[in-house]
């Protein structure tokens, strides 16, 4: 589905021109990112992956199921869910005990520079609506 700049504008603004995920601002060059993956059909050729453009799951093609993503979320998301994004991050977190005995990772730890943060993922579009939500109440 290809936005109008129109489109394309409003969803940049739909949680204050920040990505849904990391709460970055958003650069020029971002991603209008599926939340529910649309997916696209492809096949390997020498060795790459290459898309045929036939998509798998056209119903969640439409501007309701756009989020605007910074790059690095978008592509670190890839074709999961908000949940999935959720549950890779938590991994991660809970995986820097195993790593802390890395020298670089140790000497960072020692001087308060890196924090083990375990703590729920809480996504910026969250945040976003739930402080919009209390503005609106209060």
């Amino acid at each position: 589905m290809k936005l109008t700049k129109a489109q394309r504008a409003a969803l940049r603004e739909k949680f204050g021109g920040r990505c849904a995920y990391c709460g970055c601002e958003l650069s020029e060059k971002w991603h209008a990112d599926h939340v529910e993956a649309v997916e696209r059909e492809g096949r390997f050729v020498r060795g790459k992956w290459v898309k045929s453009g036939n998509l798998l799951r056209p119903e969640n093609d439409n501007v309701d199921n756009l989020f605007p993503a910074c790059v690095k979320c978008n592509i670190l998301k890839g074709p999961g869910t908000p949940e999935t994004l959720r549950s890779a991050l938590t991994y991660m977190a809970h995986s820097i005990p195993r790593i802390k005995t890395y020298s670089h990772v140790h000497h960072l730890m020692r001087f308060g520079k890196l924090e083990i943060d375990t703590t729920p993922v809480v996504f910026w579009f969250e945040r976003y609506c739930a402080s919009a939500d209390g503005a609106e109440r209060g």
